[in-house]
C-alpha cells in the first residue's frame, strides 16, 4: 500500500513523534510509505525524523492559518500525488482540509485518515462535519475519551472512529534499571498537567522520593509511576 503520512508540526513534538514511528513501522511492514513535512521543519523535524531511519521525505509549505498562495501551491502537489498514493494520513488540520480538498480531485477518490492527538474538543459545526463525516475515512485517536467526544458530537460514526493509545518504545524500554537512590527506576519525571478528559489519571501513581535523599531538591515537583493500564 502506498501511503503518505502528513504532519505539519514546527518541532520534534509528540504529533511529529508518532506519525515518524508509524512510518517506520508501516515500512518494516512492507508498505510504500513516505513523511511530508513542513519546509521550514528542517532542523527540527526533517533531521529528527531522518535519525529514526526514514529514507522517503517530502515537503509541503503548510503555512499557519490561510495562505492563499502557499495553499494553493500545496493543493496542486496534493492533487499531483493522487495517481500514486493510495492512502493520506493526516495529523493536524491545516493538512486535513488540504488533503480532504485535494481528494476532491480524485476519482477514485484516496482514503484520508485523520490521528487526532489532543483532547480538545472538535466544534460540530457544518464544516468540520464534512470534514470528518464526509471527506474521512478513519479517525484514529490517542485515548478512549477523545474518541468518544467525536462520536458523541455525531462528527463521525463510531464504526469509522478508533481509540489508538500510546505505547513504550519496545526496542528502547529497559525494565531491568537498577533503583536509584532506593526509589523504583521506571520513573516518568515531567513538566505538565494531566487532563482527566484524557483518561490518563488511573496510570499514574504518586512516588514520594526518599526525604533523605531527594531525586531532586524541588518540593514543588511530584513524582509519578507509569502503571499498567487495562482501560
Amino acid at each position: 500500500m502506498t501511503i503518505r503520512h502528513i504532519v505539519s508540526c514546527r518541532g520534534w513534538s509528540s504529533d511529529a513523534y508518532w506519525a515518524a514511528r508509524a512510518v517506520v513501522e508501516l515500512d518494516r511492514a512492507g508498505h510504500d510509505v513516505t513523511l511530508v513535512c513542513k519546509k521550514s521543519s528542517q532542523a527540527r523535524v526533517i533531521q529528527r525524523a531522518k535519525e529514526t531511519g526514514i529514507e522517503r521525505l517530502e515537503t509541503l509549505h503548510l503555512a499557519s492559518g490561510v495562505s492563499p498562495i502557499l495553499d494553493v501551491r500545496d493543493l496542486r502537489r496534493l492533487i499531483a500525488w493522487l495517481p500514486e498514493t493510495q492512502v493520506f494520513h493526516v495529523h493536524r488540520g491545516k493538512e486535513h482540509w488540504l488533503a480532504a480538498l485535494a481528494n476532491r480531485k480524485s476519482n477514485p477518490r484516496r482514503a484520508v485518515v485523520r490521528t487526532r492527538h489532543i483532547v480538545q474538543p472538535i466544534r460540530p459545526h457544518a464544516l468540520n462535519r464534512w470534514l470528518y463525516g464526509s471527506a474521512t475515512d478513519l479517525v484514529v485517536t490517542v485515548t478512549d475519551a477523545i474518541r468518544r467526544q467525536i462520536v458523541a458530537s455525531g462528527l463521525a460514526p463510531e464504526d469509522r472512529v478508533v481509540a489508538l493509545p500510546g505505547g513504550v518504545d519496545a526496542e528502547r524500554y529497559r525494565p531491568e534499571l537498577p533503583p536509584v537512590h532506593g526509589v523504583d527506576a521506571h520513573l516518568w519525571p515531567g513538566l505538565g498537567q494531566s487532563q482527566r478528559d484524557c483518561n490518563c489519571s488511573h496510570d499514574l501513581k504518586p512516588v514520594r522520593p526518599n526525604q533523605r535523599q531527594p531525586l531532586l531538591r524541588f518540593p514543588q515537583f511530584s513524582f509519578y509511576r507509569k502503571t499498567d493500564c487495562n482501560k
